[in-house]
């Protein structure tokens, strides 16, 4: 009893030093026992809102009229997000905004001392820890309990109360045991770190950014030596060791006996270079691949570490209460004026514009080629152009097809059409395409809604056999040919089995010959691929010896280089059918 009556008696203190925060408390956990599973998605809004209107009425509580602020504020907030298009929890200016809230609720009252500012913050920091914690296990302890009454006396309740249970206690306890941690908060700046604290600053983190500036400072010095460009993920590499080594000088400033203060002096110094190559990297990712939402928050993260380095600099500037009060302005603009989303859609849909130049996707009016499909099917494409290919199928669902500007311009299906490019251009695509030239011809158009009809006469023909096989040559893929081989190029007779009729066909690789030189062609000579797909129909019906004709759904050939022997030589190809002669 004397324990619950020292409890209450700390209740009844609470509220006489924070009377509007035990208000906001007290209100807050009364209505969350009234979410269920029916009105939760209508009201959970609130629940969101709960720090950031309890953080607002510990913030203004000194000011005058704080207390009327605070509700004021605190409506408008509300409102704002209530009749916002976007959900609270998909939108991008509440994070932005609890995130401001976060750090002024652990730095208020922004104290201009650097050693007071850090040890104010960090024990905010650790009493919001314990205070989260203790909330949880009284939590953990009535679900148990729950659990217990329901399996001994198979009472369903679990199910209806817990996750109000789970709200109410974070709502509740967690502020409280905060509030009464912060009443017991002394401002004595003598107090220090444990000796635990201090070995782990002096003896693990310390070392480690020494560490880290000298690995960098080694590859900074090979980029240099060697012209080379940063890699990719050297930014994420920068980012953690700056903000180690400016983590470290906050809490050097704690410590009783504090090591390495020469190296922290001229550490700002010595980061100034590593973040000139941070922003090159970053540069470069962006120009080439454009904003994502990672890409988005590291240049965010760059811009605090930049803004924090440069107010090192000076004296004047170096107080960590401005560096929370930038922080706070970045990100207000960053993500509450403008979103993320907003900057990333921009940014991908310049690239994919530039994509489609490259890639000679447009029409004249510049928009997407209604022909698009026709002109690049089965094309054998550069690297260079794969890469492209490549890159525009990777933005094209996550960001175009997300993107409103870039469906009213382009439109979605001719957008969803334009995806499929990717797999008919690129899969086929042969490793040495540069070298040697690899052509695969389709019996049937590129275009699913566009399909031409090439009529056959088969009067003269007893049976077709779908045959739906891949037939090689057997010289696919071999570069270094004998002789025997070599003179047989172009004259090969090529016998082939069905499994399933066990019917035998036969043909010979003449007919490609005289394919080429019937349309005003010498195999032998390289030409244009776009020249060549006028031969499809033709190549793709080959005729047997014995008077039957084998339908190809595509047949590949590669232009080889054997001495003084060269042109287009038959690799193999795919067959849908066969039709035997009568």
């Amino acid at each position: 009893m004397n324990m619950w009556r020292h409890f209450l008696d700390k209740i009844r203190q609470l509220h006489q030093y924070y009377p509007l925060e035990m208000a906001v408390i007290w209100v807050s956990s009364i209505f969350s026992l009234w979410l269920d599973n029916h009105n939760f998605a209508i009201l959970s809004i609130y629940t969101f809102l709960f720090p950031i209107y309890f953080s607002a009425a510990f913030l203004l509580k000194k000011f005058p009229y704080g207390s009327w602020i605070a509700v004021a504020y605190s409506i408008a907030v509300t409102l704002f997000f209530k009749f916002s298009a976007t959900a609270i929890y998909d939108n991008s200016a509440y994070f932005g905004l609890l995130t401001i809230h976060f750090l002024l609720f652990l730095t208020y009252p922004l104290l201009k001392d650097n050693r007071a500012f850090v040890y104010l913050a960090m024990t905010r920091l650790v009493q919001l820890c314990f205070a989260v914690f203790i909330a949880l296990v009284i939590n953990f302890a009535l679900l148990m309990i729950y659990s217990s009454v329901e399996y001994l006396f198979n009472i369903e309740v679990i199910n209806h109360v817990a996750k109000q249970t789970t709200i109410f206690t974070q709502i509740f306890f967690a502020p409280i045991l905060f509030l009464l941690f912060e009443s017991r908060n002394t401002t004595d700046e003598k107090i220090q770190f444990r000796y635990e604290i201090e070995l782990i600053i002096n003896y693990v983190l310390s070392p480690l950014v020494m560490i880290y500036t000298l690995i960098v400072y080694i590859y900074l010095g090979k980029i240099v030596l060697t012209s080379s460009l940063p890699q990719g993920g050297l930014a994420y590499i920068i980012v953690f060791y700056l903000s180690l080594g400016l983590l470290c000088i906050a809490l050097h400033a704690m410590l009783t006996q504090p090591k390495w203060q020469a190296f922290y002096r001229y550490f700002t110094y010595l980061a100034i270079a590593p973040l000139g190559l941070l922003w090159v990297g970053i540069y470069a990712r962006v120009s080439t691949y454009g904003l994502t939402e990672a890409r988005f928050l590291l240049v965010i993260i760059a811009t605090l570490l930049s803004i924090f380095i440069l107010c090192s600099l000076s004296k004047k500037l170096h107080q960590y209460r401005w560096f929370t009060l930038m922080t706070a302005v970045v990100i207000f603009f960053a993500f509450i004026v403008g979103s993320p989303k907003t900057f990333v859609d921009k940014s991908q849909l310049a690239r994919f514009e530039q994509l489609l130049q490259d890639l000679d996707l447009l029409d004249e009016t510049n928009k997407l080629d209604k022909k698009m499909y026709e002109k690049h099917f089965g094309k054998k494409v550069t690297t260079e152009q794969a890469s492209k290919f490549s890159q525009l199928n990777d933005i094209i669902y996550p960001y175009i097809l997300n993107n409103p500007e870039a469906i009213a311009k382009y439109g979605r299906k001719d957008l969803e059409h334009l995806a499929k490019i990717y797999y008919e251009r690129v899969i086929y695509a042969d490793d040495n395409q540069d070298e040697r030239v690899r052509l695969t011809f389709y019996a049937y158009s590129g275009s699913e809604t566009n399909a031409k009809k090439m009529p056959l006469d088969i009067q003269k023909y007893k049976k077709l056999y779908i045959i739906n096989g891949y037939s090689a040559s057997n010289l696919e893929g071999k570069e270094e040919l004998s002789e025997e081989e070599k003179a047989s190029l172009f004259d090969r007779k090529f016998a082939l089995t069905d499994e399933d009729s066990g019917y035998q066909y036969a043909f010979n690789e003449s007919y490609f010959v005289d394919v080429f030189a019937q349309a005003g062609f010498d195999i032998h000579k390289k030409y244009d691929e776009d020249e060549l797909r006028q031969l499809s129909p033709q190549l793709t019906k080959v005729p047997t010896e014995d008077g039957g004709l084998l339908i190809f759904r595509d047949i590949d050939f590669v232009y080889e280089t054997h001495g003084d022997i060269k042109g287009y030589v038959y690799q193999g190809g795919y067959i849908e059918f066969y039709l035997s002669p009568k």
